[in-house]
């Protein structure tokens, strides 16, 4: 399944395919419009979606399939602001546990060069990202008031980062933990993203908290006032 915002042209890229045709006449291969798969507006209506992909699978085993693969391109969704990018947050939590019980495979695309700060926050909700040459870093994983930030954070990720954090912690009541204890490297550039993603929270009435933080974490992020009592060093 190929989903993305013109029906028709996803249409004629596989022409190529060998026996395209065949394969959108049986059933094997279908193309679907963003606007057909997600709720009005275009916002992600994440469980509904995610019981429809469920739903899908079924069908496929049923027809003698051993699955479904379903390809999409995610960022026009991202560009509808940050209200989006939470919604994006809930489908892919919600999708990869899915995942994890059914034979589906899913993977999000972009072939329209958007603008960094675009793309930035929305690559790191994926365990596993690829752009260009370069090697995926950070992830940021968890819902609701409990998070988990992964792998390497520097320049490069920073300011991704931060609009992340807020992106999906943002109207969460109360206080959200960030679990630290699966980074492997921090520098200044993301200990100040860090901090940046915290001081607009605390505006919005929510508390960032930092727990199990790593020794490689501690002193960029000591400068900052995110040490001490808000950190438990790993």
């Amino acid at each position: 399944m190929v989903i993305g915002s013109s029906r028709a042209e996803l249409r004629r890229t596989p022409a190529p395919l060998p026996g395209r045709d065949e394969l959108l006449a049986s059933g094997q291969l279908q193309v679907h419009s963003t606007a057909g798969v997600c709720a009005s507006g275009g916002q992600l209506s994440s469980t509904e979606q995610v019981a429809a992909y469920r739903s899908l699978v079924g069908e496929a085993l049923e027809r003698g399939r051993t699955g479904l693969r379903i390809a999409a391109d995610v960022p026009p969704l991202a560009r509808s602001g940050p209200g989006a990018r939470w919604q994006l947050h809930v489908h892919e939590q919600l999708a990869d546990a899915m995942m994890g019980t059914v034979a589906m495979t899913a993977l999000c695309l972009d072939d329209s060069a958007p603008e960094a700060d675009v793309l930035a926050p929305v690559t790191l909700l994926h365990p596993g990202q690829h752009s260009g040459e370069e090697e995926p870093l950070a992830h940021l994983s968890g819902r609701g008031p409990s998070l988990s930030l992964h792998d390497e954070v520097d320049g490069t990720q920073a300011d991704g980062l931060s609009r992340a954090l807020v992106d999906v912690a943002r109207g969460t009541p109360g206080e959200v933990v960030l679990d630290l204890s699966d980074l492997r490297f921090l520098d200044v550039a993301g200990a100040r993203a860090l901090a940046r993603a915290a001081d607009v929270l605390r505006g919005s009435g929510v508390r960032l908290r930092l727990v199990r933080v790593p020794r490689v974490a501690v002193r960029c992020l000591k400068p900052f006032g995110l040490s001490g009592g808000d950190t438990v060093p790993a």
